[in-house]
């Protein structure tokens, strides 16, 4: 068995030093980018091109008016024709379609050619209504996945010339998330997993939950999404069992009616902001949990008033 020389090995060395800076290299950029927006959606964040789609849509329709215009003179044309058959266009597509093989189309040409751009016209005001529709980033999320890109164990600011302005922008109108938004989303839920983590995780969090690298060599700060909601729960089922009991609590040992009610109606004020605020109910439904909470201070303002009255 032949064995290698010190030369050979050293080659060897070199070669596999090479080929794993090459494998190293071909993480890089857009793969690791687009292995970052699978892994963790949040970051598949794109622009939305608004002004530009919009810009299509009205190049689109100015040449739709055009060719609308050009057909209008064709039949007119064609109805103040010398040639019958061609004075029966307006009322007959078969002999328009027939006419074809002898040139006599022009009319039906024309259509033709609006029938096609029409298909691109409307492809594309579907596509910008679709757009409009969809969900936008956070600021959270935007400046995370820019802070990403800049980062030396992540992106590495690998971007470039223009491309290196796609993701520069603040306004998060202009790009689009993948992420879906769920429904049960509320602005708690939001603040619990954004600004609160992120002073969670600068104060506590980084001591046992450091940044993760994984096999890309991209470090990810990780937090369970679902451990956020259930926290999120928690807090929601407290506040909503303990500020009716705190309500009923103040007005007992309140007498004077006109202080009672000043308390009911700033309690209501409370508990409406922290529906809107815990919760992602509609405003109809907001206004009817209102009305009942409402509703119950005063029957207890009601029945101690008697009481004390009887007493």
């Amino acid at each position: 068995m032949s064995a290698l020389t010190p030369q050979a090995s050293n080659e060897s060395a070199r070669d596999d030093s090479t080929a794993s800076s090459l494998t190293e290299k071909s993480r890089n950029g857009y793969p690791a980018l687009a292995w970052l927006m699978r892994t963790y959606p949040d970051n598949a964040i794109f622009r939305r091109f608004g002004e530009l789609n919009l810009l299509n849509l009205l190049r689109l329709q100015a040449e739709l008016q055009d060719m609308e215009n050009e057909l209008e003179k064709i039949r007119e044309e064609d109805i103040t024709s010398d040639e019958p058959i061609r004075m029966i266009y307006a009322t007959d597509f078969r002999s328009m379609r027939d006419n074809i093989d002898i040139g006599d189309s022009e009319q039906y040409d024309q259509l033709v050619k609006i029938g096609g751009k029409l298909q691109e016209y409307n492809a594309a005001l579907a596509l910008v209504l679709q757009l409009k529709g969809a969900d936008q980033p956070t600021e959270r999320e935007l400046q995370k996945l820019q802070e990403w890109l800049s980062r030396p164990r992540g992106g590495k600011s690998f971007l470039a010339g223009e491309e290196a302005k796609v993701w520069k922008g603040e306004d998060t109108s202009e790009y689009v998330t993948l992420l879906p938004r769920h429904l049960e989303d509320d602005a708690f839920s939001s603040f619990l997993g954004g600004r609160m983590l992120d002073i969670y995780h600068a104060v506590f969090g980084h001591k046992r939950r450091k940044y993760s690298t994984d096999s890309r060599g991209v470090e990810i700060r990780k937090y369970s999404s679902k451990r956020i909601g259930r926290v999120s729960n928690i807090v929601v089922a407290v506040v909503s069992s303990i500020l009716p009991t705190l309500v009923i609590l103040a007005l007992y040992f309140v007498k004077r009616m006109i202080v009672r009610i000043g308390l009911v109606i700033l309690f209501t004020a409370i508990f409406s902001i922290a529906l809107a605020a815990f919760t992602a109910a509609r405003k109809i439904e907001i206004f009817s949990a209102t009305a009942a909470f409402a509703a119950v201070e005063v029957v207890y303002i009601g029945s101690s008033s008697s009481s004390n009255s009887t007493g």
